[in-house]
């Protein structure tokens, strides 16, 4: 009679000392000092043991190794890939106030109160999280004074964490951007004015993509580079004042750039203090080009 209730305590205790040694292996995964994955996730598990971090792993076959750490008193967390190569970005959270929107690129979202910056192919390198870091106090602080609109200007709203300002002047529609890509934070200017219906474009020399078009003169072919239809270029170039403004463009600015739809200018970073001189520049240039006649014939010929 009592060799069923024998049999269900065995059972019971089997099935505890089963749980107890899984409960046990994943805990001794979680505080595996050892690291997992691929080169690039044990090299980020190597930095995180030199600077104090926390390394958590489900276990060899984990499709990511997490970091826990502290950074300026704010917490964060690492998801590393752990496949070789890496299938998937590696991706920095840090906890935000209150909920946030997602941008358009994709790279950096948040919600749930966190703030999460995804890295494709990214260096295994405290630069990074600084990086990260210097993304959230900016955006999620609101630390972008340049970016307030002024007088005549408007600030496009519901367009995700990123500012973003627009203004119309006589007949061109002038707009900055601040952006973030795979490349990194950048400042993007477009005024629109309709040049031509042929696609062109004129860029610094030192921005050279594509087969170049010779501009008539030794000295131009050296300080620009263009590219398309060379019956459109040339009438822009027949005018000594429209040279000047457009060399002094793209000289103080190389990543700027001149085609069919106007002026586009793209420069690394925040410029600060100097948005508003970049948006006069590039205001002036499309304001100039947009008088000049179309059918002007070039003054080599």
């Amino acid at each position: 009679m009592d060799e069923y209730p024998l049999l269900t305590n065995l059972g019971a205790l089997l099935l505890l000392v089963v749980g107890l040694v899984v409960w046990l292996r994943h805990m001794a995964w979680q505080q595996r000092t050892e690291p997992v994955g691929g080169p690039v996730a044990r090299a980020w598990q190597a930095l995180a043991k030199a600077q104090g971090w926390k390394t958590l792993s489900s276990g060899p076959d984990s499709p990511f190794v997490r970091v826990q750490g502290t950074l300026a008193e704010q917490a964060f967390e690492l998801h590393i890939p752990t496949a070789d190569p890496p299938d998937r970005p590696t991706q920095v959270s840090v906890a935000v106030p209150e909920d946030w929107t997602t941008d358009k690129t994709g790279t950096v979202s948040s919600g749930a109160g966190r703030f999460r910056h995804r890295v494709p192919d990214a260096k295994v390198s405290l630069g990074l999280v600084h990086r990260s870091f210097a993304l959230f106090n900016m955006v999620i602080r609101q630390r972008m004074p340049h970016w307030e609109p002024s007088p005549g200007w408007t600030d496009a709203a519901g367009q995700g964490v990123w500012p973003r300002m627009l203004r119309d002047i006589g007949v061109l529609h002038l707009e900055a951007a601040l952006q973030y890509t795979n490349a990194g934070l950048q400042t993007c200017i477009v005024a629109q004015c309709a040049l031509s219906e042929r696609s062109f474009r004129i860029t610094h020399a030192s921005q050279a993509k594509g087969p170049k078009v010779s501009l008539g003169t030794p000295a131009l072919d050296q300080l620009l580079h263009a590219t398309g239809d060379l019956s459109t270029i040339q009438p822009l170039l027949s005018d000594p004042s429209a040279v000047e403004v457009i060399l002094a463009l793209l000289h103080t600015y190389p990543g700027a750039r001149l085609e069919e739809h106007g002026v586009v200018l793209l420069a690394l970073g925040d410029l600060g203090e100097e948005l508003l001189p970049a948006l006069q520049a590039v205001s002036a240039l499309a304001e100039h080009l947009d008088r000049l006649p179309r059918t002007q014939p070039p003054r080599w010929s």
